[in-house]
C-alpha cells in the first residue's frame, strides 16, 4: 500500500500543478484530499504527503527552453514521421523535420530559433500543442539547419521502411499502424474504418495485443517449465517489444511490469503481491519520465490494473460464467468516459471486438516473425485485406449512441463514486455497493441530458481557426451566427456538431450568415445536412429578428457591393450585457453606423474581420467603448491577424483582448 500512495501522491501532485486545464487541476485537487484521507485510514500518510510535494515541485518546473537563437546538440528521445522530440539542455523540445531519417537515441546538431510549442487548433479536433505540453515539451525549434551527430547503431526506422516497401498500400497501411504505430502509411481508408468502428486502439501497436502474445507465451511453457523460468521467458519474450514502443507507456509498463515478477521470484522470495508490483511499475515509469503521468495510456492502464483486484470481492459472488460476463461489464463500464473520443457508444462494438481479436493477434504475431526473419508479403497483404473486408462489413451494422466528450470534474466524479463503491464491498456491504454503483452509471447517463437547458445562458465564440462563429442560447433557444469554413476538413462534422453535443444542444432555431465569405460560412451545407437547423438567414430585410429573448437588430443598413461592406452588424443586449458583432464590417462600415448611432455603447465587441487593420478604427473604438475585444482568428494565419495597430489601439483604450487562437473557445455563462 505505501507504493500505491506514493505513486498517488506524486501524480496527483504533477496533475495539479503541471495541468494545462483548470478542470483538471480542480478535479486533481479533489482527489488529493481524497488521497490524503484515505491514506490516513490506511496509516500511509506520509507516504502521500511525499509523494504529493515532490508531485507538485516538479509541475512546477518550467517545461519549456528559454526563447532565442540555439545552436547545439539534442538527443532524440521520440521520432515520427515529420518531426522529431530532442532532449535539449536537460529539456524535451519538438523540433518539425520532414522526411527525416532520424531515430530513437541518435543525436543531432540542431540550429534554429527557440518559440513556444504553439499551433493551429479548432474547437473539438487533436490539440496537437496540449498533447506535447502532456509529454513535457514546451518549446520548439524553428530550424534553419540540422544534421546527425551520432547515428544509433541499429537502424530500426530504415528496416521498418524496407519492409513496409514490400507491401501492398492495404498492407502498408495496416502493419504500419499494428506493428510500429505508423499512422501516416497508405491512404488512411483503413484508420478511419478503425477509428469509426471504435477498434483503433486494438488494432494499433498497444498493451492488448502484448498482454495477449505473452499469454500465449506462458501457455507454451507451462508444460516444460516451472514458475521460475516462465517468469524470466515471458520478461525476455516482453524485452523483445521493447525497441518498437519506446513511446508507448501501456506497452513499457507490461514489459516493466514482466521483469519485476522475474525479479521477484528469484532474488525478493515473493515478497512483493501484485499490487505492489503494479505500484513499483508506475514509480519506475514516473522515474523515467515523469510525464508519462499525464497520458492516457498510463492512466488505463494502471486504473484498470488496480480496479479489477478491487473487482474481484464483486466477483467472488458469482459463478464461472458470471465472472467473466461482469468483467466484460466492469471493462466497458471503466472505458465509457473514453467513447466520446470514439465519436459516441458503439453498441456492437463488443461484439466486433470479440469477432476481431484472434484475427489481430495472429496478424500481430506473423507480422513481427516476418520483419525480424523472413516477410511473406502475399500472406501479410491477404490478412491486411482480410482486416479491410471485416471493418467495412462491420461498418455496415455499426449503431453508435453519440456521446459528447465530458469535463474533467465529472469523470472525476464518475470514477470516484465507483472507487468508493469497491471500499463499501471491501468493508462488507456488498448491497449498498451495488446500489452505489447503479446510482454512479444513471447519474453518468443523466449528465448528457440537455438539462443546462434548464438554467443557463450562453454566448460562446467558437474556435473555428481563421473564421467566425458565435453561439448565442438563450435556455433552450439557440442561435448560431456564422459557421466558420476551411477546404481541408468538415469544419460542421468535425468541430461545430461535436462542440453543440458538448453543450447538450441538439438543434439550431436560427443559423445566421453575416455575409457569404468561406471562412464565415463554409459549413452551412454540411450542418444543415447533418443537424437540425429549423431557419437560416443571410439577408438584411430578414432583421430586426427575435429568437427566445434575443433581439437581433442589424446596424448594416447600407447598400453596398462588396462581401464584406454588406455584412451583417448585429447589436445585442443579452445576459445584461451589451454585444456588438461586427462580421468583417471595415472601417467605412464603423464610420456611418457611429454616425447614424451617435449614442451606440457596448460591452463586448466582436473585433471586426478577425482583427484586421481595415476594422476597429480609433473613432470607432472611441465611440462604442467597449469592455471586452473577442478576436476570433487562426494561429499563424498567413494574414498576420490581429494586426499590431489594432491591438495597440485596443491596449491604448484599456480594452481587455481575448483571443480564440490563444484561449480557444471563449464561452460567457449567465443565467437569465
Amino acid at each position: 500500500m505505501a507504493y500505491f500512495l506514493l505513486l498517488a501522491g506524486l501524480c496527483s501532485g504533477l496533475w495539479i500543478t503541471g495541468g494545462h486545464e483548470v478542470a483538471s487541476s480542480v478535479a486533481s485537487s479533489i482527489f488529493a484530499v481524497f488521497l490524503l484521507v484515505f491514506a490516513h485510514i490506511k496509516k500511509g500518510k506520509r507516504f502521500a504527503l511525499v509523494g504529493l510535494g515532490i508531485g507538485l515541485a516538479l509541475g512546477l518546473i518550467p517545461i519549456g527552453l528559454e526563447e532565442g537563437p540555439i545552436d547545439g546538440n539534442g538527443l532524440v528521445i521520440e521520432a515520427k514521421e515529420n518531426y522529431i522530440i530532442a532532449l535539449c539542455r536537460f529539456r524535451r523540445v519538438y523540433v518539425s523535420s520532414k522526411g527525416h531519417s532520424y531515430q530513437v537515441f541518435d543525436i543531432v546538431h540542431l540550429k534554429g530559433n527557440v518559440a513556444p510549442a504553439r499551433f493551429l487548433t479548432y474547437e473539438s479536433r487533436f490539440d496537437f500543442a496540449l498533447y506535447l505540453a502532456r509529454k513535457g515539451v514546451g518549446s520548439q525549434i524553428d530550424l534553419s539547419s540540422s544534421s546527425l551527430v551520432f547515428g544509433f547503431p541499429i537502424r530500426l526506422k530504415a528496416w521498418q521502411d524496407r519492409f513496409l516497401g514490400i507491401l501492398d498500400s492495404n498492407g502498408k497501411e495496416f502493419y504500419g499502424n499494428l506493428l510500429f504505430g505508423r499512422k501516416t502509411e497508405g491512404d488512411g481508408t483503413l484508420l478511419s474504418l478503425e477509428k469509426g468502428l471504435g477498434l483503433a486502439y486494438l488494432l494499433s501497436i498497444s498493451g492488448i495485443l502484448l498482454q495477449l502474445f505473452l499469454r500465449i507465451v506462458k501457455r507454451l511453457l507451462e508444460p516444460f517449465s516451472n514458475r521460475f523460468h516462465i517468469e524470466w521467458g515471458l520478461a525476455i519474450a516482453a524485452t523483445l517489444f521493447l525497441p518498437f514502443c519506446l513511446s508507448k507507456v501501456g506497452m513499457l509498463r507490461i514489459i516493466l511490469l514482466a521483469w519485476l515478477k522475474a525479479f521477484n521470484v528469484s532474488f525478493w522470495k515473493k515478497r512483493f503481491d501484485s499490487f505492489s508490483l503494479s505500484s513499483l511499475t508506475g514509480l519506475f515509469l514516473f522515474g523515467i519520465n515523469p510525464y508519462f503521468a499525464c497520458s492516457s495510456g498510463f492512466l488505463l492502464s494502471f486504473g484498470i490494473s488496480y480496479s479489477l483486484p478491487l473487482f474481484e470481492v464483486v466477483l467472488s459472488r458469482a459463478g464461472k460464467k458470471g465472472k467473466k460476463v461482469l468483467t466484460i461489464l466492469f471493462i466497458q463500464a471503466f472505458l465509457l468516459p473514453l467513447q466520446a473520443d470514439n465519436g459516441g457508444y458503439h453498441i456492437f462494438a463488443l461484439a466486433y471486438q470479440f469477432l476481431i481479436l484472434p484475427y489481430t493477434l495472429v496478424c500481430y504475431v506473423l507480422g513481427y516473425l516476418g520483419f525480424a526473419i523472413v516477410p511473406v508479403p502475399n500472406v501479410l497483404n491477404g490478412l491486411a485485406d482480410g482486416a479491410k473486408w471485416a471493418m467495412e462489413l462491420f461498418s455496415k451494422f455499426d449503431l453508435v449512441i453519440p456521446l459528447p466528450k465530458e469535463s474533467s470534474l465529472i469523470v472525476f466524479g464518475y470514477y470516484a463514486l465507483m472507487y468508493i463503491s469497491f471500499y463499501i464491498v471491501e468493508m462488507g456491504d456488498y448491497g449498498r455497493a451495488i446500489r452505489l454503483l447503479l446510482i454512479t452509471g444513471l447519474s453518468y447517463c443523466v449528465s448528457y441530458l440537455p438539462w443546462p437547458y434548464l438554467c443557463t445562458q450562453q454566448v460562446s465564440f467558437i474556435n473555428v481557426g481563421q473564421g467566425d462563429a458565435i453561439l448565442l442560447r438563450d435556455h433552450d433557444k439557440v442561435v448560431l451566427l456564422d459557421t466558420g469554413g476551411i477546404k481541408s476538413f468538415d469544419i460542421a462534422k468535425e468541430t461545430l456538431i461535436p462542440y453543440l453535443h458538448k453543450n447538450r444542444i441538439y438543434h439550431i432555431d436560427a443559423l445566421i450568415a453575416s455575409h457569404h465569405d468561406y471562412d464565415h460560412i463554409g459549413g452551412k451545407d454540411s450542418l444543415m445536412s447533418s443537424f437540425n437547423v429549423k431557419a437560416f438567414y443571410d439577408d438584411a430585410s430578414q432583421f430586426p429578428l427575435d429568437v427566445g429573448c434575443m433581439h437581433f437588430e442589424n446596424l448594416n443598413i447600407y447598400d453596398y457591393e462588396e462581401e464584406n461592406d454588406r455584412s451583417l452588424v448585429f447589436l445585442l443586449s443579452f445576459m445584461g450585457k451589451r454585444w456588438l458583432l461586427t462580421g468583417d464590417a471595415p472601417e467605412k462600415v464603423e464610420s456611418r453606423i457611429i454616425e447614424d448611432h451617435p449614442d451606440l455603447d457596448c460591452d463586448i465587441l466582436k473585433a471586426g474581420h478577425h482583427g484586421s487593420s481595415t476594422s476597429s478604427s480609433a473613432s470607432f473604438l472611441d465611440a462604442v467603448t467597449p469592455e471586452v475585444a473577442i478576436i476570433s482568428c487562426g494561429w499563424g494565419n498567413k494574414y498576420g491577424h490581429p494586426n499590431q495597430d489594432v491591438l495597440e489601439r485596443l491596449n491604448e483604450r484599456h480594452i481587455s483582448i481575448r483571443r480564440t487562437d490563444l484561449e480557444g473557445t471563449i464561452t460567457y455563462w449567465g443565467f437569465g
